[in-house]
């Protein structure tokens, strides 16, 4: 397999970078239409997956020993390289997103320098070889004509090679002396590229962890949690909201005062304790005195109390208006 062939099977490399991380773990195309890079950038990576799909391509027709003209080769060679440093550095660079990139850019670098420098070596071998030989003369002339390759090389045998095709090889020989160098230096500069990448993310790596034993050095030792404590719990028992206040009864002076889980009659000096609550029934208690029952109920009409057996203003029952 000649480094022309060779050159256009590297474009795999290219393709299968394509669809690993490239960057915040998106392949090329979900990277073009996420929105982080410019329409430059997004230009220019699809034209990198392009252009390598049909580098490979001319690559499979190389293999069955069919005629390219080399001139394609460099345009899609030349045009991946360029395309690649221009996604990178956008999408890196001006877009600043250098440092997220991910193991796919660095594949798709590695395969389009290769690319180049086999395209290269492919072109410094042909200029090598002796330009009036059968075989070069054969190459030269099929590259531009259909004829079969054995019919060149056949006629440079027996002697019927033209002045003219020689003339052609010589004419692509000024062109190769100027497009092999321009290459060299593309390479050059793809391989800097390749090394600013990698040297600025092995940086921010080592300062990730260096940061981070600080972090760890600082960060103060945990010391063993408070069991947490259980809420208080209020065994009191209160009065309804609507039974505070002050109440009297129309046919009496007296006046009674609820509060959240007293009563207090004025007519009276003792205070009345709430012990319990079942329904309706409250049951109430002095001090020096036994426990009772009475039911209060609220009504319309106010706050109903009945149960009691006391007389005159010592009887709470009846109806007791809000004041």
């Amino acid at each position: 397999m000649s480094a022309r062939t060779i050159a256009k099977m590297l474009f795999l490399l290219v393709i299968i970078g394509f669809f690993m991380p490239m960057c915040c773990d998106m392949n090329g195309f979900q990277l073009a239409n996420s929105g982080y890079v410019r329409s430059s950038g997004v230009f220019a990576i699809y034209a990198i997956f392009i252009s390598a799909i049909i580098g490979f391509l001319i690559g499979i027709v190389l293999l069955t020993k069919a005629s390219v003209p080399v001139g394609v080769d460099w345009i899609i060679v030349l045009f991946n390289f360029l395309t690649t440093i221009i996604a990178f550095y956008v999408a890196g660079v001006v877009d600043d997103n250098m440092d997220y990139f991910q193991s796919g850019v660095y594949v798709i670098l590695t395969g389009s320098i290769l690319v180049m420098i086999a395209q290269i070596i492919s072109g410094v071998n042909k200029e090598t070889h002796n330009i009036s030989s059968p075989e070069q003369v054969a190459e030269d002339t099929i590259a531009k004509s259909s004829v079969s390759y054995e019919s060149v090389k056949n006629s440079a045998y027996s002697g019927t090679a033209t002045e003219k095709d020689i003339a052609n090889a010589k004419k692509k020989s000024k062109i190769a002396i100027i497009i092999i160098p321009i290459a060299a230096i593309l390479v050059a500069a793809g391989i800097v590229c390749f090394y600013l990448l990698s040297q600025k993310n092995t940086d921010k790596q080592a300062a990730e962890i260096s940061q981070s034993v600080v972090i760890e050095q600082e960060k103060p030792q945990p010391t063993e949690p408070e069991p947490p404590q259980p809420p208080p719990v209020s065994n009191q028992i209160i009065f309804p909201s609507s039974f505070i206040g002050t109440w009297k009864r129309a046919e009496f002076n007296n006046t009674l005062t609820a509060t959240g889980n007293t009563i207090v009659i004025s007519s009276r000096t003792h205070t009345w304790e709430l012990l319990g609550v079942s329904g309706d029934i409250y049951t109430l208690k002095r001090p020096g005195a036994d426990r009772f029952d009475i039911i209060i109920r609220l009504t319309n009409n106010g706050l109903v109390i009945s149960g009691d057996t006391g007389t005159g203003q010592e009887n709470w029952n009846g109806t007791w208006i809000k004041q």
